[in-house]
């Protein structure tokens, strides 16, 4: 019998049975790796028991054969595909909260445009195993088992992981060059909601540029506010867009009965919904994502609230990615996806250019070394 689940983070080309090679300066030897262009998940969070529910879909472009897509988790998980329709489960949420917040506007991207992908999820064949990571020989043997133990950026991402954290691998072969995954659950405990943002650090390919935009959309549900956190950074609503308390009847409409009883909600507490969108293109700094108490859930009446009295909402600041500086100090203008795509421009070749300077610093070592032999055999 095929198991189908799926998971994420880490993409690498398959070949058969084994995992491709990647050349010195990020290419794939045999295989392509696909684009991770979209993803979309709910986190459902539990303080009084540290248990998160993690849904998850995405969406996969320029395939070329088998792949692989890992996701670590700082506990032991539970893994299933859902088999219910989650496509529509956020578009039905924002329908319903308009209905009642009659002055709430969804926000557009900073360039005016519609927010898009509000409606998500595919379907397919996945296959996935867990493996633990609690000591060093555990993250060889994982890296052994799929022929990478000699892959550097790799071997680095996972000995992050080594401790109490398990990796969870999902192989696929959608074969389509673009492919939107199934919603996955997992469920594991963790001191605080968890996202895998963190990616091994291949070097790009000169056409790097051209893989813009991409999107990460995460909902958080919990009996609380949440903000933002990237690793130990301090706790921000930077990139949050979406902010309001959902009645237990509009989640249940929403996510159906089997996937509201498998969260086991209490429906006599209240619970708070905030959704945070980031389009880096290179994701920032080399962590994963936290979200922090940001406080209790506002009194009832108060915007954002079932009984908001304005009807109004909350309104987030539009948010556009970081703008790139001249070297006088000038910013460059342009929105969303102009500057993330400079911006990327500017990571990757940087990126690139250091893995060839300190090959080119090798071969002149090596061209020292053999001048002297040369010198002394005279």
């Amino acid at each position: 019998m095929r198991t189908r689940a799926i998971v994420l983070s880490v993409l690498v080309g398959l070949s058969g049975t084994t995992f491709a090679t990647f050349a010195s300066a990020g290419a794939l030897v045999g295989h392509t790796r696909p684009r991770l262009t979209i993803e979309t998940a709910l986190v459902v969070w539990d303080p009084t028991t540290n248990v998160e529910h993690l849904f998850v879909a995405a969406r996969f472009d320029d395939i070329d054969g088998p792949f692989a897509w890992w996701l670590p988790v700082p506990s032991s998980p539970k893994v299933r595909l859902v088999e219910d329709e989650l496509s529509l489960m956020f578009s039905t949420l924002i329908a319903s909260y308009r209905v009642r917040a009659t002055n709430w506007e969804l926000p557009t991207l900073p360039s005016g445009e519609a927010r898009e992908e509000l409606s998500f999820g595919g379907h397919g064949d996945v296959e996935f195993r867990v493996d633990a990571l609690p000591t060093r020989e555990a993250v060889k043997e994982t890296l052994k088992r799929i022929g990478r133990s000699r892959d550097p950026a790799l071997k680095d991402y996972v000995e992050r992981y080594e401790g109490g954290y398990h990796m969870v691998e999902l192989r696929a072969d959608p074969g389509t060059e673009t492919w939107t995954s199934p919603w996955i659950h997992l469920r594991f405990e963790t001191g605080q909601p968890w996202y895998p943002y963190r990616e091994p650090a291949y070097p790009p390919t000169l056409d790097a540029e051209e893989e813009a935009p991409r999107l990460l959309r995460i909902y958080v549900l919990a009996p609380e506010k949440v903000a933002m956190q990237h690793g130990q950074s301090r706790p921000t609503m930077a990139y949050a867009w979406l902010a309001y308390e959902p009645t237990h009847e509009e989640l249940q409409r929403a996510i159906g009965p089997r996937v509201s009883d498998a969260l086991a909600l209490e429906t006599s507490k209240r619970l708070w919904l905030t959704s945070f969108e980031d389009r880096h293109v290179v994701r920032p700094g080399d962590d994963d994502l936290m979200f922090a108490s940001a406080g209790l859930i506002p009194k009832d009446g108060e915007p954002g609230t079932i009984g908001d009295v304005t009807k109004a909402g909350i309104a987030f600041e539009p948010v556009g990615a970081p703008t790139i500086r001249r070297e006088g100090g000038e910013g460059i203008g342009g929105t969303g996806i102009d500057r993330l795509v400079s911006g990327a421009r500017r990571i990757r070749g940087r990126a690139i250019y250091r893995p060839l300077q300190a090959f080119g610093w090798m071969v002149l070592l090596a061209l020292g070394i053999a001048w002297k032999l040369a010198r002394s055999d005279a």
